[in-house]
């Protein structure tokens, strides 16, 4: 990011507070996890939540539960439950 905005590091943590409320880092983990939620929503019956963690450069399935539950307050096998049942209702 440091490369892309010709920004120092220092420099782009206080942008990234000043406009996020947050650090770069914790932006894109937020941005990640959004991509991770959007994906469940629309992930297929046949597909697993695991391809869907590996696909999205999580080493495990056990990281990306942990993380999405920090983030959401459910875990991603909650979400895909609730976007299937509000498909059928």
């Amino acid at each position: 990011m440091e490369n892309a905005s010709a920004l120092s590091a220092r420099s782009l943590q206080y942008s990234f507070m000043r406009r996020f409320g947050c650090s770069p880092m914790q932006w894109q983990q937020r941005e990640r996890m959004i991509r991770v939620r959007e994906r469940l929503f629309l992930l297929p019956p046949d597909a697993t939540i695991t391809e869907l963690a590996y696909e999205m450069g999580f080493s495990t399935l056990s990281a990306l539960t942990t993380l999405y539950k920090r983030h959401f307050g459910e875990t991603p096998i909650q979400t895909i439950a609730s976007a299937r049942f509000q498909r059928i209702a």
